[in-house]
């Protein structure tokens, strides 16, 4: 039985590590009480917003969507993007260079996880003048 204990010890130890590696989201964004992704490419600004506890807008030029699209789109973005307190802006501009905004002129991102902790990412090419 001791045995049991500290094996399960030591993996409680090394699972935190061996989690964020995994690049697994810190927590689902139900849980977080912000976040706002601003991404500005070719002078047309996309922005998804998620206010807790249910309201989430997608924004794109003048089209608005709310409700459950909203939602959906809000919740796959914090996930695409990896949103955690590891997370790197770097990271998230090369996959959405990789993923069809090769042309992102800057990024913008901020989230308020659940323990009230702001955390931003901030991004901006550098041709821009």
């Amino acid at each position: 039985m001791k045995k049991l204990v500290v094996i399960g010890c030591l993996l409680s130890l090394f699972l935190p590590f061996a989690h964020h590696h995994a690049h697994a989201q810190a927590e689902p964004l139900s849980d977080s009480l912000f976040l706002k992704v601003t991404i500005v490419e070719n002078g047309v600004e996309y922005q998804w917003e998620y206010s807790n506890p249910d309201e989430y807008e997608y924004e794109h030029g003048n089209k608005i969507v709310k409700g459950d699209q909203g939602r959906r789109l809000v919740s796959k973005m914090f996930t695409y993007l990896n949103i955690s307190p590891g997370a790197e802006v770097k990271d998230m501009v090369a996959k959405l260079k990789k993923d069809g905004h090769e042309q992102i002129d800057c990024l913008d991102v901020r989230w308020i996880n659940s323990e009230e902790k702001l955390y931003t990412w901030a991004w901006k090419a550098k041709n821009e003048k």
